[in-house]
């Protein structure tokens, strides 16, 4: 990781602390490799991905959390 994620992903934990607003989303994407199937056939692409963000300067400002884990069914 990055420099600059690591200072997003505190930034973002100092806000949670604050009780500042955090908008969370979930996105699907295409990784555009010529080879995979799934976005090749048109499939459902990959994820989803967890993202939080928050407004910093007027601009929403997105960071990228992981990859949803799969729930499973007992």
């Amino acid at each position: 990781m990055t420099r600059h994620a690591d200072a997003l992903r505190e930034e973002l934990e100092q806000r949670k602390k604050a009780g500042l607003p955090v908008y969370e989303q979930q996105r699907y994407a295409n990784c555009g490799r010529p080879l995979c199937h799934r976005c090749r056939n048109g499939e459902k692409p990959h994820g989803p991905y967890r993202y939080q963000g928050w407004y910093k300067n007027g601009n929403l400002t997105w960071v990228y959390l992981g990859k949803v884990p799969v729930e499973t069914s007992k």
